[in-house]
């Protein structure tokens, strides 16, 4: 069921709607991965309002799990919340623009999401 959400997130055109159906069936489970992916929908608005309460929410029930992640975010929740939502900087038109425009803040970004990649790869400066 997780993975299923993770498909339809992360896909070059997401279907947030299906995905969040999919992550509430392994929450439902007590998936904790599934509650941190549901943290994250409501922190950066995907397929929901965004929503400080239940970002938080979500992370604590994760937390209930001993989930890492969850305990994270419980702890930084101000942080992590108005962090960039890096998503849209995985589609292959978005990584070519970058690559075009060697754009240091979204090198920047994508390095934040665990993309490992050097300003060469970029043509930046």
């Amino acid at each position: 069921m997780y993975a299923l959400g993770r498909f339809y997130t992360y896909r070059d055109t997401p279907d947030f709607a299906k995905a969040l159906y999919w992550y509430g069936q392994a929450a439902d489970k007590h998936y904790a991965m599934a509650m941190v992916a549901l943290s994250n929908a409501a922190r950066f608005g995907r397929g929901m309002e965004r929503d400080f309460d239940t970002f938080v929410y979500w992370a604590r029930e994760a937390a209930k799990q001993h989930h890492k992640l969850g305990y994270f975010f419980l702890n930084n929740a101000p942080y992590c919340y108005n962090e960039v939502d890096t998503l849209p900087y995985n589609s292959k038109e978005a990584q070519q623009k970058l690559k075009e425009k060697g754009d240091g803040k979204a090198l920047y970004i994508r390095q934040l999401d665990g993309v490992s990649a050097t300003a060469e790869q970029f043509d930046a400066p």
